[in-house]
């Protein structure tokens, strides 16, 4: 809901961060630095914003959080996995990764996105900085480069006051959607792919699901 933490840069959270006007150009952050990306940008132009973290986990105790997360994005076929395969109840673990993209106009702002062929990433269809955004934002939702079909689309808009509205949508077979915007809101594009971890290593370490999760963050001018 476009809250979060701001927090510094650590080799160790971090796998990719790069920004592609032209050209892909690495972040040359150091350990420490906040914020995590300190670059003087000279180009002007459509700027896509690249991080890829590196692996992460979240244990639950119980059940609670995690039938609340598979009902809020939609894979609630997890739950009954979960228990249909006998697994733990009590105390689970979760792996994670984040496969994140950020639309920033610099100068004229002119530019068009591109998949970088992230495990699962947004493409944004339109500039929204320069683009006639009258019939919404068309995106492309992809694992390493194919497309999702019908896949759920969490869409956080965020307003001048700092209000957010939360809507659903759908991709359809070709993997697309077409987000409603309107002028002077952020927005923040959220998909996960949760998967079953069926390694007995993992196991052995209580790991037995893993989740990736797709953002997209822009802004659609006054």
């Amino acid at each position: 809901q476009f809250d979060g933490v701001n927090l510094p840069y650590f080799t160790r959270r971090v796998s990719e961060l790069y920004y592609s006007i032209d050209t892909r150009v690495d972040a040359t952050s150091r350990l420490g630095d906040l914020p995590a990306f300190q670059q003087v940008i000279d180009t002007a132009g459509l700027a896509r914003f690249v991080y890829v973290s590196k692996i992460d986990n979240i244990t639950y105790r119980g059940l609670k959080k995690f039938t609340a997360f598979v009902q809020e994005k939609d894979a609630t076929w997890a739950l009954q996995r979960h228990l249909d395969n006998n697994w733990p109840t009590d105390r689970f673990t979760e792996r994670y990764f984040r496969h994140s993209k950020a639309l920033i106009d610099i100068g004229h702002g002119h530019g068009a996105d591109e998949t970088f062929g992230l495990f699962v990433e947004f493409t944004a269809l339109k500039n929204p900085y320069t683009d006639d955004m009258t019939a919404g934002m068309p995106v492309t939702l992809t694992k390493l480069g194919d497309p999702i079909a019908n896949a759920q689309i969490e869409v956080f808009e965020r307003g001048t006051d700092g209000t957010v509205n939360i809507f659903k949508l759908t991709s359809d077979e070709m993997g697309h959607a077409v987000v409603p915007v309107r002028k002077g809101q952020d927005y923040l594009l959220d998909h996960v792919i949760l998967t079953e971890v069926k390694d007995q290593a993992d196991h052995a370490n209580g790991v037995y699901w893993q989740s990736d999760w797709a953002a997209l963050t822009f802004s659609v001018p006054e």
